[in-house]
Order: C-alpha cells, then structure tokens, then sequence
C-alpha cells in the first residue's frame, strides 16, 4: 500500500466514527 491509500483508509476510518457518533449534531 502507498502513503495516500494508507492515509485515505485512516481518514475515511475517523470520518465515518465521528460520523456514526454525531449523527443528531450533523442533522441539526
């Protein structure tokens, strides 16, 4: 794996926690 896929599967990884642990605060 390249610096880039490893850095997108970390970002997506944080992006969709934060996500799923802030649904209500993102839709209000």
């Amino acid at each position: 794996m390249t610096d880039g896929e490893i850095f997108m599967l970390l970002y997506l990884k944080i992006y969709f926690q934060s996500n799923m642990a802030g649904n209500s605060v993102i839709r209000n």
